[in-house]
Parts: structure tokens; C-alpha cells; sequence
């Protein structure tokens, strides 16, 4: 686990919400608050959908990607003052988790992790984010771990994102 200070909030917010940045990943869950306070739990609510609509690409997840609900955090977020607090939990779409731990010929089953977590967080004007792993089983090696790390600091250096090392 890693935790980064971002330094260019403004930059890094054009990013997440109106770039395609992070459309790799799911939204497991957010909250946002403004005037209001917003929870949302990213789960795709499957009775809502059709039997057709339910084969489609936009719902194959359990949670909802990233790129299809954005412009609704950002209609939650924008005006002239800054949100409260926010925070968004993100999880690498699975299928990308799993290329990744397979190509970098991790010792730990890929199957044994179950989520490769983003968090997101604004609070008094400062965005951190730390990285995380769910694992469906107990395993004694960090090396998705450190995989995982690597490739979100890559990931931002690639994307021009500035950041700290807190």
C-alpha cells in the first residue's frame, strides 16, 4: 500500500472527471459532499436491465465502470465552490488486474486477488490517493502488492499526474 498526495488539484480533477484517465476502472463506491451529502454504492442493480441489456458490455461488471458514471460526480461536484469532502473507491477492472499480475509473472495465483483498489479522497483541499488489494484468500507474499504500487506510480508518470510520496 502506498499513499501519494496529488500537488496539482485543479489538473488532476480535469482528469478524473472530464478526461479518460481512469476509465479502466470500476466505481465500487462514493460519497460526495456539497450542500449535500451523496453515498453511492457502485453496484449495477441487475433487476433494472432487460435480459438483452444485461449481456452488454456497459453492465458485464458487478460495479459500474468508471466511464459511464463520472459525468454524474462531476454534475454533483461543479459550481463555484469547492466540495466539502469526496471520496471515490475504484477498483481496476479484473481483466486488467489479472494481465497484469500474469505479466509480470507474479508467484501469487491471480485468482486469488479479488480487487485492485484506488482510493480517492478530497478533504480540505488536499487529494491523497493509497492503493489497496482485496484478496479472496489469505497469501503470504506482497508481491501483487508491490506490483500493484509500481503500476499506479507508473500509471500516474505516464498520465503527467504530479503527486508526493507521503
Amino acid at each position: 500500500m502506498i499513499a501519494l498526495k496529488i500537488t496539482s488539484v485543479k489538473s488532476f480533477m480535469s482528469s478524473v472527471l472530464k478526461g479518460n484517465t481512469f476509465d479502466n476502472f470500476l466505481l465500487k463506491e462514493a460519497s460526495v459532499s456539497t450542500a449535500l451529502t451523496h453515498n453511492i454504492d457502485g453496484h449495477i442493480n441487475r433487476d433494472f436491465f432487460s435480459k438483452e441489456e444485461q449481456t452488454t458490455e456497459n453492465i458485464s461488471y458487478e460495479y459500474i465502470k468508471w466511464a459511464d458514471f463520472k459525468s454524474t460526480c462531476f454534475e454533483m461536484i461543479k459550481g463555484k465552490r469547492s466540495p466539502v469532502f469526496f471520496r471515490f473507491v475504484l477498483l481496476l477492472m479484473p481483466d486488467i488486474a489479472q494481465m497484469l499480475l500474469k505479466s509480470k509473472n507474479c508467484i501469487v495465483d491471480a485468482d486469488h486477488v479479488e480487487a485492485m483498489v484506488l482510493n480517492i479522497r478530497f478533504s480540505s483541499n488536499i487529494i491523497t490517493i493509497t492503493t489497496g488489494l482485496a484478496y479472496s484468500t489469505f497469501v503470504m507474499s506482497k508481491e501483487p502488492d508491490n506490483i500493484w504500487d509500481e503500476y499506479i506510480i507508473g500509471f500516474l508518470n505516464s498520465q503527467n499526474i504530479e503527486y508526493e510520496i507521503m
